[in-house]
C-alpha cells in the first residue's frame, strides 16, 4: 500500500500547490498585508490632493444644482404663461356686477386673483433666480479656493432645496469645515470672497 497523502490544491483551479508555486513566482504572505507608512509630509499632500477633488466635486454639483433650479425657472415660466391664459379667458366670461353662488364669480374679483397670483409668481421667480446666480458664484468661489464663508452660507440655503440641495448643502458643509480645508483656504490667503 502506498501510504503517500496526495499534494494540497490550490482551491481556485485544483492545481497540486506545488504548481501553483512554480506558476506564480510571488511569495505568498501569511496574514494581512501592512499599510504603507506614510511620512507626514506624504500624508499632508494626499490629504490636499483628496480635499481638491472634494471641492471640485462640489463645484460641479453647485453648477449641476443652478442648472436644475434655471430649469424649476423655466417651469415656472410656462406655469405662469398658462395660469395668466386661462385667468384671462375666466375674466372673459365673468359676469360685471355681483353673482349669485352658483355663477362665476365678478370681474373685479378675477382680476384681484390675477394681480395675487403675479406677484407670487415674481417672488418665487426672483427666489428662483436668486439660487441659480448663488450657485454659480459657490461654485467658482470653491473652483478658486476663495469665500469659504460665503458657500457656507449658500451650502445652508442649498439644504432648504429637498432631496438635491439638502444632500449638497450637507456634503459642502463637511467638506469646508474640515480642518485642512480650513487651513487650504487659510493657506492660500483668500478666505474671503472677493467678486
Amino acid at each position: 500500500m502506498n501510504n503517500e497523502t496526495p499534494a494540497p490544491q490550490d482551491p481556485f483551479t485544483q492545481q497540486p500547490q506545488q504548481q501553483y508555486q512554480q506558476q506564480n513566482p510571488y511569495p505568498q504572505q501569511q496574514g494581512y498585508a501592512q499599510p504603507p507608512q506614510w511620512t507626514p509630509e506624504q500624508q499632508a499632500q494626499m490629504q490636499t490632493m483628496k480635499d481638491g477633488e472634494h471641492l471640485n466635486l462640489l463645484s460641479v454639483f453647485h453648477y449641476v444644482i443652478a442648472g436644475l433650479n434655471a430649469l424649476g425657472f423655466l417651469g415656472l415660466l410656462a406655469h405662469y404663461v398658462m395660469m395668466k391664459r386661462v385667468m384671462e379667458m375666466a375674466l372673459m366670461t365673468a359676469p360685471a356686477g355681483a353673482s349669485g353662488s352658483s355663477g362665476p364669480p365678478p370681474a373685479h374679483v378675477m382680476a384681484t386673483m390675477m394681480d395675487g397670483l403675479m406677484i407670487f409668481y415674481l417672488v418665487v421667480g426672483i427666489l428662483i433666480l436668486a439660487a441659480v446666480i448663488t450657485n454659480i458664484v459657490a461654485g467658482r468661489c470653491l473652483k478658486a479656493r476663495k469665500g469659504r464663508v460665503f458657500c457656507m452660507v449658500i451650502s445652508v440655503l442649498n439644504c432648504l432645496s429637498i432631496p438635491l440641495g439638502t444632500v449638497l448643502g450637507i456634503f459642502t458643509m463637511i467638506v469646508l469645515c474640515r480642518n485642512s480645508v480650513v487651513q487650504l483656504y487659510h493657506d492660500t490667503g483668500m478666505g474671503r470672497a472677493r467678486f
